[in-house]
């Protein structure tokens, strides 16, 4: 039998090898095993998890990218090294055929065109103040519905940087309309979702009370299942998806593809906001953000109980490593006494309430806990 020491950091711990001292223990992985409750082993290795796949997709992303890259600059360095030639060429036909002498204005008006014309070819243009002067409709603040559309940009957490805030008062006063208006979001989407989740579950019940009743087995309560969830998810990802391919197409026919509104659609949902593809004539507009706002966004919360699933099969595979490791330990040593137990909460009975048994956020330490 092993004899306990003395107290390790304030806390009565026995080691729980055979011959060791305090030190050796201390200095090993089972101290880390042995007290993996005590340390946040579980949230070290969820870091872990985290770095791993951040990393393995920045790999990933850089095969695939890099060489499309670099595809994509040979292309445009060849369409600006044929446009100088081109421009380059028609300068001097111009004043040979004219016999023009060289002045400063006809110098400043062919390097204009030269200008616009390498804007083009590699398609920045459209950004440029050139195109912006000429056109006062493309400016980004344009209107009061683009002012609108970068609102919804702010309480949605979503921007693709169309419309950004460029004064250093504009940007104080966006801090404040986003502590305000990201909250009040997060309200109004649990709100309406809570509301679409009751109604599609009382159609999902009445449907499978029916189908049970024929089968004779009845029920006392009724969830939405994942399945049905993540159909319904899908479904709303495309709606707003279509409604942004409709709704671009009614201003012109070179809209924006249906493939491109679905990974726009995606990236608006999910907040991620790349800015990399928008509709062509609709990029400002703030009608398909609302759309999304209140017909997508709130559909993330029917699928709640994917997210809990998904979360529960994290936390299980953790959990049965810890039950593992407590139970070598324990079949070891009979003597060794168990972990301190854990400030967080076990697994719930209640397949829809999370790992945190709806405390998320909220964390109540019992005073007896301190001592």
């Amino acid at each position: 039998m092993i004899k306990p020491i003395q107290k390790l950091k304030l806390r009565k711990d026995i080691v729980p090898i055979e011959g060791a001292n305090v030190n050796r223990f201390t200095h090993s992985l089972y101290w880390m095993a042995y007290r993996h409750s005590s340390i946040g082993f579980r949230h070290f290795m969820m870091l872990i998890l985290m770095t791993a796949l951040t990393i393995g997709g920045g790999y990933v992303f850089l095969l695939i990218e890099r060489p499309a890259e670099l595809e994509l600059q040979n292309k445009y360095m060849d369409q600006l090294q044929a446009e100088i030639k081109a421009q380059s060429q028609q300068i001097v036909e111009d004043f040979k055929k004219n016999q023009q002498p060289l002045n400063k204005e006809i110098l400043k008006e062919k390097l204009r065109v030269v200008y616009k014309k390498l804007l083009s070819a590699e398609r920045r243009y459209e950004k440029s103040a050139y195109f912006k002067n000429e056109t006062p409709n493309n400016m980004a603040w344009k209107d009061y519905a683009a002012s609108v559309f970068f609102c919804t940009n702010a309480f949605m957490t979503v921007d693709y940087g169309t419309v950004p805030a460029i004064s250093d008062l504009g940007r104080a006063l966006t801090i404040i309309f986003s502590i305000v208006g990201i909250p009040l979001a997060i309200v109004v989407t649990r709100d309406l979702g809570q509301a679409v989740l009751y109604q599609i579950t009382k159609l999902y019940s009445h449907c499978k009370s029916c189908r049970n009743k024929k089968n004779g087995n009845l029920e006392d309560t009724v969830a939405l299942s994942p399945i049905v969830a993540i159909v319904l998810l899908f479904a709303s990802w495309f709606l707003c998806a279509w409604f942004t391919y409709w709704y671009d197409g009614l201003f012109g026919d070179n809209s924006i593809t249906y493939w491109g509104s679905i990974y726009l659609s995606y990236l608006t949902v999910t907040t991620i906001g790349m800015g990399d593809l928008l509709p062509t004539y609709t990029a400002r507009d703030p009608v398909w953000k609302f759309f999304h706002f209140f017909v997508g966004m709130p559909f993330r919360i029917v699928n709640r109980c994917t997210y809990v699933g998904i979360e529960k099969s994290v936390f299980g595979v953790f959990k049965r490593f810890e039950k593992t490791t407590d139970s070598l330990f324990h079949k070891r040593l009979a003597s060794v006494t168990p972990s301190p137990p854990s400030s967080e909460d076990g697994d719930r009975a209640s397949p829809t309430m999370d790992v945190f048994g709806g405390d998320f956020g909220r964390v109540k330490i019992p005073i007896t806990q301190l001592e």
